[in-house]
């Protein structure tokens, strides 16, 4: 009207007028019950898993989160499905019924639930009075699954106390600088003058799975700044950076936590499954064994950093060589509490369907539906080109049975990754200017993947609501 009545430069101008607060509230509200919808009709139909989260906002209210992972036509997909506020304490109880609530209310049955991730908390994970114990009650059938992701971070905390010195020192020498304004000025211009490659140091959080290698691999590249800087400040303080056997122990440190990191990253991800995740960490498990041997051997090609720290100090390796190689046997130990190795492969068909010999533990009828797959040079072919979760339900009606138990060994999550994310999300849109939103439809519309259907919801609008 009024590009036709005043021209296009007015209806340019029409176009820089925001819709009222209230309206677009309500368009978000609309579009995240479509996709609600949308999503609650595809799982009344397929088998699904659950993985489960609690946390607390900037406001101090606790929320639950669930993603879920279901089969949609021919592909096994993930999404947001809830993130509801817990009223009260974050018991059990509560956070059962929120999310049998939830279920009953959606029409969905526990039956159709076939897995259930969380990390360790005693609320989730206890047997008898955490969550698990309350849902296997209802649905005995649900494998629960204790996040790798957070077993992995579990399994890396314990150290010597020679070694725990070394880390905390190192983290009270990056806060002595970066928490106080003054000094993280002055420390600046010394590592500007000194031509640093990085631009400053790296705080440490112990909640963050990937920060104590990031804070170490950052002071020992600095050391030097560090060493200077503590030199004029605080002389006492820079003892530990003139001392070889520290900087020595603290590039070992660095190195380490470095390959810690990147198995924790491997971890990481969407769409990640249990074969998978094992074969990660029991190759690491192996290199630890291989790293021993090497620094009993003294030789330092995976250590770039120690192989730097000797170098720069003449230190001899031979005096530190015992508390390294204790630390790597006690690190293979503790990850082979978390994470046992395999002695029972009867799932291994799933992942390798023409491996010759897998399969042998399902019934007769299922081997020979298996050996009439593995015959099948076509779906040889096709097995080299799509998922996995693709792979199975391609066939599900010619081989039905093999597929709807392969698609119950590939629902349920490994780990929380996605509830992280979430939360990450949430932390963004719920700051303290929006202290009192409620989260759960504009949390939906950031991470959801199905999209909302515009057309339908356009048409059932009115064209001039009144106001």
């Amino acid at each position: 009207m009024a590009r036709t009545m005043l021209g296009e430069k007015a209806a340019e101008k029409f176009k820089m007028v925001p819709i009222s607060d209230t309206t677009v509230c309500r368009r978000i509200s609309d579009m995240s019950e479509d996709i609600h919808r949308q999503l609650i009709a595809r799982l009344k139909s397929s088998l699904f898993a659950l993985q489960l989260d609690e946390a607390t906002d900037l406001s101090k209210e606790a929320h639950l989160i669930a993603y879920v992972r279901y089969c949609h036509k021919t592909v096994i997909l993930e999404d947001f499905l809830f993130c509801k506020p817990i009223k009260g304490h974050a018991t059990s109880a509560a956070l059962f019924d929120i999310l049998n609530d939830f279920l009953c209310s959606n029409d969905l049955n526990w039956e159709s639930c076939v897995g259930i991730c969380t990390d360790g908390a005693p609320s989730m994970c206890g047997a008898r009075a955490g969550l698990k114990g309350k849902v296997l009650k209802v649905a005995p059938h649900i494998l629960w699954t204790h996040c790798m992701i957070h077993r992995e971070a579990l399994a890396v905390r314990n150290m010597d106390r020679e070694l725990g010195e070394v880390l905390n020192s190192a983290v009270k020498i990056v806060n002595f600088i970066k928490a106080h304004p003054t000094r993280a000025r002055l420390f600046a211009i010394v590592y500007a003058e000194m031509g640093a490659e990085h631009d400053g140091l790296l705080f440490h959080t112990e909640v963050r799975w990937l920060s104590r290698g990031k804070v170490l691999n950052r002071i020992f590249e600095l050391r030097n700044e560090v060493r200077q800087f503590l030199l004029d400040v605080d002389p006492y303080k820079a003892e530990q950076l003139c001392n070889p056997r520290w900087l020595v122990l603290l590039a070992y440190l660095a190195d380490i936590f470095d390959k810690l990191n990147s198995l924790n990253l491997s971890l990481q991800g969407a769409e990640s499954t249990s074969f998978t995740m094992y074969k990660k960490t029991s190759a690491f498990k192996k290199k630890l064994e291989l790293w021993r041997r090497l620094i009993q051997d003294v030789l330092l090609e995976a250590f770039p950093c120690l192989v730097e720290a000797l170098e720069d100090t003449g230190y001899e390796l031979e005096s530190a060589a015992e508390v390294i190689i204790n630390h790597l046997t006690s690190l293979r130990d503790s990850l082979e509490k978390y994470f046992p190795e395999e002695t029972d492969h009867v799932n291994d068909w799933v992942f390798q369907p023409f491996l010759v010999g897998a399969g042998t533990r399902l019934p007769v009828h299922l081997q020979e539906d298996l050996i009439e797959v593995q015959s099948d040079r076509n779906l040889q072919m096709q097995f080299n080109k799509i998922s996995l979760g693709e792979f199975w339900l391609a066939i599900s009606e010619e081989h039905s049975g093999l597929s709807k138990i392969a698609v119950k060994v590939l629902l349920p999550f490994s780990s929380s990754y996605l509830c992280e994310i979430g939360f990450s999300s949430l932390a963004v849109l719920k700051t303290k200017y929006r202290s009192r939103l409620e989260v759960e439809h504009n949390l939906r519309m950031a991470v959801a993947r199905i999209h909302p259907q515009i057309d339908r919801l356009s048409g059932e609008k009115q064209p001039h609501p009144s106001h």
